[in-house]
């Protein structure tokens, strides 16, 4: 099938019937749906629960444990929120502050977190990371040595990412490449743990986006924590990276997310990201 047709079929699934991944039963449907998908692809799917108090399912494609590389991102999204979020990686007092108003906010945020009204539209946080997986495992299903995973309850604090690091201590010790908001923003951002930026994948990453990023007019930026905090789920493992796009040029801000305003998805970022992807994993 041709890589755009395959898009806009994912990308209408996604952002139609599956747009809203909250419920249990949203996600139940999603998981077979996306079963559907890449099992037609040849790809050995297992979805492993994890949890009590918060019941977490983490959707795993080929073999994590004997992979060289794990390409992932969260599926579930998040409720309504008042404001969007806004993330400033590489700019610490405004981190700081940030940081700050979050703790103020600690209580009712916490309260909208785990029982407000789901947020009708999650195009960029995080429908854009799971498109961008599911494209790269068409492209990949033949790579025995490439792993994917969609990990549950990022938005809740981590939870499935958790989950997985106990489940696959050998994992832990692989490389992993996070694509989390990489939909609504021309800047490219390339970051995590200083141990995953030194890995032969990450170095290949790095100058396969200052190569490829320009020709779709896009900017690069690539700093390691925690210098540079892109807070999601590549945190929690040591070679840990994460691909994001984000807005602006001297600072750099991520906005519109856990809004109803979370309606963009640029295709444009989509295709720049899986040929950057393609060419170095």
């Amino acid at each position: 099938m041709e890589e755009k047709v395959l898009m806009e079929q994912l990308r209408a699934a996604l952002l139609g019937q599956h747009e809203v991944r909250r419920t249990f039963r949203q996600k139940t449907a999603f998981i077979a749906w996306v079963r559907a998908y890449a099992e037609g692809l040849g790809v050995r799917v297992t979805v492993e629960e994890s949890g009590q108090m918060i019941r977490s399912r983490n959707i795993v494609f080929g073999d994590a444990d004997k992979a060289r590389t794990i390409i992932t991102a969260h599926y579930d999204t998040c409720t309504w929120m008042p404001t969007g979020a806004v993330t400033t990686p590489g700019c610490w007092p405004l981190l700081v502050l940030t940081e700050l108003a979050q703790l103020v906010l600690l209580l009712p945020l916490l309260a909208i977190m785990f029982f407000g009204v789901s947020n009708p539209h999650t195009a960029n946080d995080n429908t854009s990371g799971v498109l961008l997986v599911l494209l790269l495992m068409a492209r990949l299903k033949d790579r025995p040595d490439v792993a994917f995973v969609l990990f549950d309850n990022e938005e809740t604090g981590l939870w499935g990412s958790q989950a997985f690091t106990k489940a696959h201590p050998q994992a832990v010790r692989r490389f992993l490449l996070n694509l989390d908001c990489v939909g609504d923003g021309d800047t490219l951002l390339y970051t995590g743990m200083p141990r995953g930026l030194r890995m032969p994948q990450a170095m290949r990453l790095q100058k396969a986006m200052e190569s490829v990023a320009p020709q779709y007019g896009m900017r690069t930026a690539t700093g390691a924590f925690p210098k540079w905090l892109y807070p999601s789920d590549q945190m929690l493992f040591p070679r840990g990276t994460a691909f994001a796009a984000l807005k602006g040029k001297k600072l750099l801000y991520l906005n519109r997310i856990h809004t109803p305003r979370d309606m963009v998805l640029e295709e444009r970022n989509i295709s720049c990201l899986a040929e950057i992807i393609e060419q170095s994993i």
